[in-house]
């Protein structure tokens, strides 16, 4: 009992380290409060500052896309389409054109229109949804709301002032059952008084602009009108009463909630983030627990610790000494030496060691988890440790890059093509080791490329001897793959491996076009290529739009065997290929024919010149048989518009009526007709009426008003003019005339 009344003496050392110690307890746990204190403030305020700035972006992405959807609605009025529905008859053409540019703006994703809709009260039609109906099936059959049933949109032509924005209600499809589903939308109703039969409904899909524009931690929002309605108010809100909300602050406290705030500017609407106190509030209280709990199990453990390093102090100077001492200096006493200083070296030295330690294995670890990639994902099979040393390597060097093609044979008979890579580099990876032993590194480097790289202590002159082992090898399966071996220039720089490899890449593509195993080395000039003339590819265009198979088939025969005289390399074929392909491709879209036809000839076993042939005619043959039925459709357009004149010239034709029948539109008709018979498509219809009206006046007695109507003409001066425009004498004096040189040859 007095040893430890002793330890409290004033005047010990043990209470006066153990004081110090309090002393800097207490003001770690004064200054952690403070802090504390400071930073529970701060984060309310950065919580408040947050969901203030959120709102405040909220608000100017509704009230630009508000702008937006209203300025897109109100451009639609613009449309010559509409002013055709002022017409006592509906034009179906305009209505039509009205319904696709409807679903044109409705699909427009920035817009966020879940439905527009276009009411003709003229012609009692809704446009919209990719058709036209009666207003009252639209909203009870089609897209319909409790809250907003047929009745409502009656009312809305009786005020024709402005925009207005409804409150938000669910609506249903109910014409599509296997996508029918309910949507949340806001309505908005664009009118315009130069168009009082006429107004646009849009439909606002409302949850996917709060999921892009509304950013909180919560979706308790709420959007109010100008007069401080609701127009929005999210589910997930229970009680729907609002404060007020003071024009001078942008958020408040009531009822255990806050809320922020924001006006916009154009519209006038108030939107409303309700953020629970609770929410706010819950994570400071959580942080004051845990906070608590740690300061005070930190208090005991610190005043424990304290306790007991004072007690131990006496003895731990002469313990570490000893244990970090050198073993050859083990008579020496602690007067001689600074043990304090020496303990902050070895201190020091196990720090640094570590750190190098760790470093290594870092750069190591990063290493190999590169290399692990690398094989996952491209299928690779290598030796880690190869790779390692081959960066350390300062010898010249060649590299060889072997790519197998295989043929159709191998895939005819299932084969594995993975697993004869894999075999083949095995096979290429012990050739090269029983030469060049540890100086070579062979490894799969792509799906399709084995790589070597050889560098050359000696025996240089034996890698054309191994090539060619493996070059008569691969002919014994020559059925099924042929192999690209192509030898880099010698390099003797590290820092040069990956323009070697990419050099070899180019050369390999210069190699002959068939389909033998080949080996190729780098000369530092490549072979030259050969490409299409501007004549040939002039010829070519011709005959292709004429769907001349024949011709341009010739013509590329030519070609192919120009180029196997000149011993054209690999990449001068697969470009005329690709040059051809294209040419083709253009003119069957331009003439908006079937191109998908094209891309499903085969051309993955294209290697020789024979291959190139036979994949050419099947191309031109698809492409000319397209062109060829085409021209044919166009002419028979022609025979039936014609007919159906001849059969219909005594009814009122019109431009329109024809196309319809033919079922296409009005401006192709009059465009085609004019550019296939050289004469407009009314004069044409005058020109048979005017012939029939010749036949009328000389082969009978009818009279001239009646002959009119016969014709299709219900106004008689119209025919007088037409009829002397066509003949120079009115139908009186031609007749007259007529029957006049009749009487003489008689």
């Amino acid at each position: 009992m007095q040893r430890y009344l002793q330890r409290f003496n004033r005047k010990s050392i043990f209470f006066k380290l153990f004081s110090s110690f309090m002393v800097v307890i207490l003001l770690f746990i004064s200054f952690t409060l403070l802090s504390f204190s400071y930073f529970k403030r701060a984060i309310q305020q950065e919580i408040i500052v947050y969901n203030t700035n959120n709102l405040i972006r909220t608000t100017k992405d509704f009230e630009h896309h508000f702008n937006k959807a209203y300025n897109s609605m109100t451009r639609f009025y613009l449309q010559d389409d509409l002013k055709t529905l002022s017409n006592e008859e509906l034009d179906y053409a305009a209505a039509n054109q009205i319904i696709k540019d409807l679903f044109n703006l409705q699909t427009d994703d920035s817009l966020y229109f879940d439905n527009l809709l276009l009411w003709d009260r003229n012609h009692n039609m809704v446009f919209g949804q990719g058709r036209g109906a009666s207003p009252n099936k639209v909203f009870t059959d089609f897209y319909s709301s409790d809250a907003y049933p047929y009745d409502f949109w009656k009312t809305q032509f009786k005020d024709l002032n402005g925009t207005k924005f409804y409150q938000t209600a669910t609506f249903t499809k109910k014409d599509d059952p296997v996508f029918r589903k309910n949507k949340t939308v806001i309505p908005i109703v664009v009118k315009n008084k130069l168009m009082p039969d006429i107004i646009m409904i849009g439909f606002l899909d409302i949850d996917r602009m709060i999921d892009d524009f509304h950013q909180s931690i919560n979706h308790h929002f709420l959007i109010l009108d100008d007069k401080e309605a609701p127009l929005f108010t999210s589910s997930s809100i229970q009680d729907g009463t609002i404060p007020s909300l003071p024009s001078d602050k942008d958020w408040i406290k009531w009822n255990k909630n806050y809320y922020f705030y924001s006006k916009g500017l154009d519209h006038e609407f108030t939107y409303v983030n309700v953020i629970p106190a609770a929410k706010i509030l819950s994570h400071i209280s959580r942080m004051n627990i845990t906070l608590s709990i740690i300061l005070f199990v930190t208090l005991l453990i610190a005043i424990s610790v304290s306790y007991f390093f004072t007690k131990k102090f006496n003895n731990p100077v002469r313990r570490i000494f000893e244990l970090m001492k050198p073993s050859n200096e083990s008579s020496l006493s602690l007067k001689h030496i600074n043990e304090f200083e020496l303990i902050q070296e070895h201190v020091q030295l196990l720090l640094e060691t570590n750190k190098e330690i760790h470093e290594d294995l870092t750069e190591k670890r990063t290493l190999l988890r590169y290399y692990a990639y690398i094989n996952m994902m491209k299928k690779m099979h290598a030796d880690f440790q190869e790779l390692k040393e081959l960066e350390e390597k300062k010898q010249p060097y060649r590299i060889v890059l072997i790519q197998p093609t295989f043929k159709e044979q191998f895939f005819y008979e299932e084969l594995d093509e993975g697993k004869t890579i894999q075999s083949l580099m095995e096979y290429v990876k012990i050739m090269m080791t029983n030469v060049f032993q540890k100086s070579v590194y062979t490894f799969q480097i792509e799906r399709n490329e084995i790589l070597s790289i050889i560098y050359f202590y000696n025996h240089e002159n034996k890698l054309s001897e191994i090539l060619e082992t493996i070059q008569q090898a691969a002919q014994g399966d020559k059925d099924y793959y042929f192999l690209t071996m192509t030898v880099s220039s010698l390099h003797t720089q590290a820092a040069e491996l990956t323009t070697a490899y990419e050099k070899v890449q180019e050369v390999s593509k210069y190699r002959p076009f068939h389909s033998e195993t080949t080996l190729c080395y780098e000369t530092g000039q490549l072979p030259k290529e050969y490409s299409l003339s501007t004549s040939y590819r002039k010829q070519l265009h011709t005959h292709l739009k004429e769907g001349n198979a024949e011709e341009v088939t010739r013509l590329l025969d030519q070609m192919i065997e120009k180029m196997e005289k000149k011993a054209a390399p690999t990449v001068s074929y697969m470009k005329l290929k690709e040059a051809v392909f294209q040419e083709t491709l253009q003119i069957i879209q331009s003439l908006h024919l079937h191109a998908d036809a094209l891309r499903t000839i085969e051309d993955s076993f294209i290697y020789s010149a024979q291959k190139l042939q036979v994949y050419f005619h099947q191309l031109i043959h698809e492409a000319c048989d397209q062109i060829k039925q085409s021209k044919n459709e166009q002419h028979d357009v022609i025979a039936s518009v014609k007919n159906y004149i001849q059969m219909n010239y005594a009814s009122e034709l019109t431009l329109d009526t024809v196309a319809k029948q033919m079922n296409i539109s009005g401006g192709y008709l009059s465009t085609y007709f004019k550019e296939k018979t050289a004469i407009n498509f009314l004069d044409y219809v005058n020109q048979v009426r005017i012939e029939k009206a010749i036949m009328h006046l000389t082969e009978t007695n009818l009279r001239i008003n009646e002959i009119a109507s016969k014709v299709g003409y219900q106004n008689l001066n119209s025919f007088n003019r037409m009829f002397k425009k066509h003949t120079g004498l009115t139908p009186s004096q031609y007749r007259k005339t007529h029957s006049h040189t009749e009487n003489e040859i008689s």
